[in-house]
């Protein structure tokens, strides 16, 4: 038999997740930040967002000197401007580079649904710097 006070315990919590879904993605296109991209700098899986708390930790950003994403003008770590970048064309080949501004490598990033989060760092040059971050990563996601 079917428990009816389930069964609107459940209808209730589903329209208040849509709800608070559907506020979120208001409030992060009024800020101007993709919706994906506001959702997937909080999650743990994401790759990007990890590497950019990675790059953070060691005074490492991301550049975009061939100008792909057209949206990150100066170098950052912060993975929501990251992701927001990212977002406007999906996919990005940026550059690593030290607090010197010295070049350190390279990623190349890709979005949703395109892969899963956990994949968006879909590429990245083999240096020992992104061996130890993947290392970490998969650590952290295991």
């Amino acid at each position: 038999m079917i428990d009816p006070i389930a069964v609107m315990n459940a209808t209730n919590a589903a329209r208040a997740a849509r709800t608070a879904y559907s506020a979120a993605t208001a409030a992060a296109l009024a800020a101007g930040i993709d919706p994906t991209a506001a959702r997937l700098a909080t999650d743990p899986a994401c790759a990007i967002t990890h590497l950019c708390d990675y790059l953070v930790s060691r005074r490492y950003s991301l550049s975009d000197p061939q100008n792909y994403t057209e949206s990150l003008p100066t170098p950052t770590a912060d993975a929501l401007r990251v992701l927001n970048a990212v977002a406007a064309t999906g996919e990005a080949h940026l550059q690593i580079i030290d607090a010197n501004g010295k070049p350190s490598g390279w990623v190349y990033l890709i979005l949703p649904p395109a892969v899963s989060p956990s994949e968006s760092v879909a590429d990245y040059s083999d240096t020992p710097l992104l061996r130890e971050w993947w290392e970490s990563f998969s650590h952290a996601t295991a």
